[in-house]
């Protein structure tokens, strides 16, 4: 059985997801929301906390809660971009933050399968204050070397066509909607039921070498995807 508080979240969540509720729009207060569910001040707290948690509202001390405004970012699908490149072209405030660094990881053999020696660099990026997107790449550890703190935390991709001379050619790439892992609801300070826009990526070099798998989880609320296509 669903706990009431997230009941509470979920019917909220709605509401600002619809429409009905929109940017600066006062939530039901606190006693109100008691009365509507029948319910503690401990319980519409527990719901409250959620949605601002998510970014769904804002609370202030003394007041009623309002919808927060919530910017959303648009991510090219049909080309290869950088979050760097992209963030120049939109005046975004990017920050990368290494997680880990780990080479000949075993147990992740869908990303792996393509090299006989891997390494993984796991990251997060932050947007304009927030943390949104998880990114968890695999490399051909025999063709892309060097990579330390410094270099994840600027741009590889750069690193890799400056420094080692590799062209990057194109991408193939797969996009689901999934729950968060554990270690994803820590990472992006979210709970159990957000949902993930993972976005699963193969790249090659212009010669048809794959060397890079990755898996880009991101924030449902706050990208959209573009893609074009011609008849």
């Amino acid at each position: 059985m669903t706990p009431l508080y997230k009941t509470i979240y979920k019917n909220i969540k709605k509401q600002i997801d619809d429409g009905i509720l929109n940017t600066g729009d006062l939530i039901m207060s606190e006693s109100q929301l008691r009365m509507k569910y029948k319910c503690s001040r401990d319980t519409v707290r527990k719901a409250t906390s959620l949605l601002e948690n998510n970014n769904y509202i804002e609370k202030t001390r003394g007041k009623q809660a309002r919808v927060k405004e919530r910017n959303i970012y648009t991510f090219p699908t049909s080309k290869i971009e950088t979050l760097k490149e992209l963030s120049k072209k939109n005046n975004l405030k990017v920050k990368t933050k290494l997680i880990s660094i780990s080479y000949d990881v075993k147990d992740k053999e869908e990303f792996t399968k393509y090299f006989s020696k891997n390494v993984e660099v796991k990251r997060v990026r932050n947007i304009d204050g927030e943390d949104v997107v998880i990114d968890i790449d695999y490399f051909d550890a025999n063709l892309i070397k060097g990579l330390n703190k410094k270099i994840c935390e600027d741009s590889i991709y750069k690193f890799i066509e400056t420094n080692l001379g590799v062209e990057i050619g194109y991408s193939k790439k797969i996009v689901t909607v999934q729950k968060p892992t554990s270690e994803d609801m820590k990472l992006l300070g979210i709970d159990e039921d957000y949902l993930l826009v993972n976005v699963m990526s193969t790249t090659f070099t212009k010669d048809n070498y794959i060397f890079q798998t990755t898996i880009s989880k991101h924030k449902h609320d706050k990208f959209r995807f573009e893609a074009y296509a011609e008849r």
